[in-house]
């Protein structure tokens, strides 16, 4: 059974990350659809780059299967994942209606990231995202300053301001090292537009290019 979501037994619960992780990606490539005026498909998510982000085909197919997920395919398959369902890794995914009313009934919010500071590691869902090595106390007060909060979508800069130095110029610093070396680049994290804030999103392929996954 997952535990954000109303959906019962039907789900095994070692499947329910994974199909946090899957509703997380999908809900926000919907709501960038929007935001953009584009049809619900110019966002779709490629199936292998979402295992790739931490489903899995199993997920994907459990969540098709019940009308949560609708697939299409721009090519022939050649890698199905599921006989029965018949779609293949290249297949392109969005939420159906039905899903996005199910991410309506989320029952804690949506899947946040993970930030362990005695391992100095930022997780989303099974990924390591991120792992700091060496002096980095500013990232760190500032994913603390987002896992205290429990993730908002934004935090005022937690970095206290030092003589003769730019906080703001700091803070764009601090958040371009958040974005590099990035284990799986699965989060992105911006300066607010003041220069006195930090948001973070999840890191959705660009519209209309070709979603490789890497090697991770």
């Amino acid at each position: 059974m997952s535990g954000r979501y109303r959906i019962g037994d039907q789900l095994a619960s070692c499947l329910s990350l994974q199909v946090d992780v899957t509703l997380a990606f999908l809900s926000q490539a919907h709501d960038l659809s929007l935001s953009e005026k584009l049809p619900r498909t110019a966002r779709a998510l490629r199936a292998d780059w979402l295992i790739h982000a931490g489903s899995s085909a199993t997920a994907l197919n459990w969540l098709v299967g019940n009308g949560f997920v609708h697939f299409f395919s721009r090519t022939a398959c050649t890698h199905v994942l599921d006989k029965r369902l018949g779609f293949d890794e290249g297949a392109l995914l969005v939420l159906s209606d039905q899903g996005l009313e199910l991410t309506r009934q989320n029952i804690s919010g949506p899947l946040s990231p993970c930030w362990d500071p005695p391992k100095r590691e930022l997780w989303f869902g099974d990924r390591l995202v991120k792992r700091l090595r060496g002096l980095a106390d500013n990232q760190e007060l500032v994913l603390t300053a987002f896992s205290e909060e429990d993730w908002p979508s934004h935090v005022d800069d937690p970095i206290p301001p030092l003589r003769g130095q730019d906080s703001h110029k700091r803070l764009r610093n601090v958040v371009q090292r958040l974005n590099n070396a990035q284990v799986y680049p699965l989060l992105r994290f911006h300066a607010d537009g003041t220069g006195d804030g930090v948001c973070w999103n999840l890191a959705l392929p660009h519209a209309g290019i070709d979603q490789s996954t890497g090697s991770g």
